[in-house]
């Protein structure tokens, strides 16, 4: 393979990386009820930081894939990946829910600009 990787694992990698945006999606629907418990002054509220990220993707799922034509498909997929786990590095922490609210937001980006490349390099 001399330095080279195949285009399995490359396939198997892109794959990896669409389930771990799955995973990132779905994170706060598995714990919601301790999200209620947490930020228990804003209970009415604790609903929209699952919903944020799909916002996201309804609102800017049509130009995501001119962004990431232009800046690189490969160069969106590393940046949307490290984004996306320093946010959730960070929101472990369990920031104030506002600031909580706005790091979905972010990270509705990048779950976006995750499911946009990985599919396109896979077919590449």
């Amino acid at each position: 393979m001399s330095g080279k990787i195949s285009r399995t694992a490359l396939i198997i990698a892109f794959w990896g990386a669409g389930l771990l945006a799955g995973g990132q999606f779905a994170k706060v629907s598995v714990t919601l009820p301790e999200f209620r418990a947490l930020y228990s002054g804003n209970t009415e509220q604790v609903a929209w930081l699952l919903t944020l990220v799909s916002v996201v993707g309804a609102l800017l799922g049509g130009v995501a894939a001119s962004l990431a034509n232009r800046f690189g498909l490969r160069h969106v997929l590393i940046a949307s990946m490290v984004a996306a786990g320093g946010l959730s590095l960070w929101q472990s922490t369990y920031p104030p829910f506002a600031f909580m609210a706005l790091s979905r937001v972010v990270e509705g980006v990048t779950h976006l600009g995750i499911v946009v490349t990985a599919p396109a390099l896979m077919v590449r």
